[in-house]
């Protein structure tokens, strides 16, 4: 029951990761700005996917791979990406527009065209890591938003 109870939260996790931005920001990536998204092109599985949460000064850590989840990204040359989170029998998949500027990755995602999320970025050939918080959530439904942190490990299909 536990396991059951630690599967959920992640879950959740995951569903603010994905509903959550790191932003004040409303502007997103511009046809002027490149991309700069060729070398990490491809496909890519998550090898990690660590949500750290802090509540009331006890923090709380899951990794959503070894909970049992997949995550699969696919990033095209133009910045364009998908993101598949698969946890059981759920499946949720979100999409956007990335541009790098160096190690700062710029994110807009299509369920929120006017909000741009920012994440650390660092890769070689074959792994990419993607770093990004906090991120603000009423965790506890207390009226006040706690920080997340996520930290991405990504190897190449």
């Amino acid at each position: 029951m536990k396991t059951l109870s630690k599967i959920a939260v992640i879950y959740t996790l995951l569903c603010i990761f994905v509903s959550c931005s790191s932003s004040e920001d409303n502007n997103p990536p511009t046809e002027t700005q490149q991309p700069n998204t060729e070398e990490v092109s491809g496909n890519w599985i998550a090898e990690k996917a660590f949500f750290e949460v802090d509540f009331d000064g006890t923090i709380e850590s899951a990794d959503f791979i070894e909970e049992g989840g997949n995550i699969n990204m696919a990033i095209q040359e133009n910045g364009r990406f998908s993101i598949e989170f698969v946890l059981g029998e759920d499946t949720e998949t979100i999409s956007g527009q990335m541009t790098r500027t160096n190690s700062l990755l710029s994110i807009v995602f299509d369920y929120s065209p006017n909000t741009t999320s920012y994440f650390e970025i660092q890769n070689t050939d074959t792994t990419l890591l993607i770093d990004g918080g906090p991120l603000e959530y009423d965790f506890d439904n207390d009226g006040t938003a706690e920080p997340a942190v996520v930290s991405f490990r990504f190897i190449r299909n």
